[in-house]
């Protein structure tokens, strides 16, 4: 999500926008905000959408023989969820290799499904209200008090030990 802020700063800027019109700088953002906050919420679901954070994920085993979509499918067998694929459908993503936060508002007109990183109904993580909320909070602070870029590093030597620095 940081990398993700420092690689699209016209990004960063439309939601540094929207946290001080919402926020303002002189206080800290709420779980309350969250609500308020459409295109950081919209931001926060196209880096969902986008980052690998796992591309495949061993899911369930399947405990009796069964077809899906043609495909025998034996009793015993782990499923495995493909992220990647899902989250770069073309048919559900418009221009889906391409990182687009607009896509999650109302005002694009059909809203695509939401990333499906914490997994879908019975089966989906039971922290991902709390990972989510860590996020946003997270997040709100960083862009209220920071703006990110990247900067190339250097590895210049020092003496005997090699020194970073940061350019």
């Amino acid at each position: 999500m940081i990398k993700t802020l420092a690689e699209h700063p016209e990004e960063q800027d439309k939601l540094y926008k929207e946290i001080l019109d919402v926020i303002g700088s002189n206080r800290q953002p709420t779980i309350e905000d969250k609500g308020k906050l459409t295109y950081f919420n919209a931001f926060l679901s196209e880096v969902m959408r986008t980052s690998d954070f796992f591309n495949l994920f061993p899911s369930l085993e399947c405990i009796k023989e069964t077809t899906v979509g043609g495909y025998r499918i034996p009793k015993g067998s782990i499923m495995v969820l493909n992220f990647y694929s899902a989250h770069r459908n073309p048919e559900t993503y418009e221009e889906p290799d391409k990182f687009n936060p607009s896509r999650f508002t109302q005002s694009t007109g059909r809203r695509p499904e939401q990333p499906i990183t914490f997994g879908v109904g019975k089966q989906s993580c039971l922290g991902e209200s709390y990972v989510m909320t860590q996020a946003f909070l997270f997040l709100t602070s960083v862009v209220q008090h920071f703006h990110l870029n990247y900067r190339k590093m250097q590895i210049q030597l020092v003496t005997n030990s090699i020194c970073l620095e940061i350019c």
